[in-house]
């Protein structure tokens, strides 16, 4: 697989576990905006840089955002709409924990 192929699974798996995990919490509204910025955009230069090797004039850190955006916020969106929906119907008396 390319660097481009690897990085592109990364960032739709970290979707998939951010978008779980941050709705299992409870977290909804901002806070859910918030953290999907912040894993959106800050996640992938943090990986990108870790993944080695790669040919430094070729990849910079527009290469690493631009890479499977939409997939990212594709599959983050409806990860987290499933799992509220599904926690919110199946407790009525749902509260979150804030």
């Amino acid at each position: 697989m390319t660097n481009e192929q690897k990085l592109y699974y990364i960032k739709l798996l970290v979707a998939f576990a951010s978008a779980l995990v941050l709705s299992l919490l409870g977290i909804v509204g901002w806070w859910l905006l918030l953290a999907l910025v912040s894993f959106w955009f800050g996640l992938p230069l943090l990986i990108g840089y870790l993944m080695a090797p790669y040919d430094k004039e070729k990849w910079d850190w527009k290469m690493f955002e631009k890479t499977a955006v939409g997939a990212f916020f594709f599959i983050f969106m409806v990860v987290a709409t499933l799992i509220h929906t599904l926690i919110v119907t199946g407790n009525p008396s749902f509260v979150p924990p804030w």
